[in-house]
C-alpha cells in the first residue's frame, strides 16, 4: 500500500497453473534484502507481490521507513537472477476501500494493523468518511455524486460480517432493493466486493 500511495507499481503474481493457494506461484533465487542473506532457491505461494529492477531503487527508501516503523516486517527479498512468473494483475495506485458499518470494528482493526488510512488519510474509526451504513449506500455513496456519468467513488466494498438486507422483488423503493442494485452497478463497474465470513451468504 505505502509503495501504490508513492507511485511504484507492483506487481500481483498468481500462477495461472496453480490448483489450491499452497501451490507454487513462482520460484526464484533470492537474498534477504535487509539482511543480505542469501536464501538459495525460494518458491513463493499466496499471491506474492514483485517490484520490477526499474523502481527497485525508489522503492528501497519506502520499505526502510515501513520497517523501522513495523519491527522489521515484512521480509523482503532480493531477486539476484531472471524469474518467470505470471502477473495476474499491475497495481499502480493505493486503492481506495469503503466498508460496510455492519461489524466494521473487525475490518477496521486490520486496516489501522496494515498502517492503510481511511479517506481522510487518518486511521479508521467508525466515524471514517469511507464507513457505509445501509442507506448511505442506498443513497449512491459508493459513487460519486453529481457526475453525469456514473464513476466510483471507491475501488473495493469490504462487507466484515453481515448476514444481508431484506428486501423486495416487486418494490424498487425497498431500502434493501435499493442497496443490492447499488453493489451490483458497483461491481458492474468494475468496483470489488469482498464479502468476509458470513457476508458470503448475503
Amino acid at each position: 500500500y505505502r509503495l501504490l500511495q508513492n507511485g511504484i507499481p507492483v506487481h500481483w503474481a498468481i500462477s495461472a497453473t496453480k490448483t489450491a493457494t499452497t501451490d507454487v506461484d513462482f520460484t526464484g533465487s533470492v537474498r534477504d534484502k535487509r539482511t543480505g542473506t542469501a536464501l538459495g532457491l525460494w518458491s513463493y505461494r499466496g499471491g506474492p507481490f514483485i517490484v520490477d529492477a526499474a523502481p527497485a531503487a525508489a522503492a528501497r527508501p519506502i520499505i526502510n521507513a515501513w520497517w523501522a516503523a513495523n519491527g522489521n516486517q515484512p521480509n523482503v527479498h532480493e531477486a539476484l537472477g531472471s524469474f518467470t512468473a505470471d502477473i495476474n494483475v499491475t497495481l499502480r495506485s493505493a486503492p481506495r476501500i469503503a466498508d460496510e458499518a455492519i461489524n466494521a470494528g473487525i475490518t477496521i482493526a486490520y486496516f489501522n494493523a496494515a498502517g492503510i488510512p481511511d479517506l481522510n488519510g487518518n486511521p479508521w474509526s467508525s466515524t471514517s468518511p469511507n464507513v457505509l451504513d445501509q442507506n448511505e449506500i442506498a443513497a449512491g455513496g459508493l459513487f460519486t455524486q453529481g457526475s453525469v456519468c456514473l464513476q466510483r467513488k471507491f475501488d473495493a466494498f469490504v462487507t466484515p460480517h453481515n448476514g444481508g438486507y431484506s428486501y423486495s422483488l416487486t418494490d424498487p423503493t425497498n431500502l434493501g432493493t435499493r442497496t443490492y442494485a447499488q453493489f451490483d452497478a458497483f461491481v458492474h463497474q468494475g468496483g470489488g466486493w469482498t464479502a468476509l465470513c458470513h457476508s458470503i451468504l448475503s
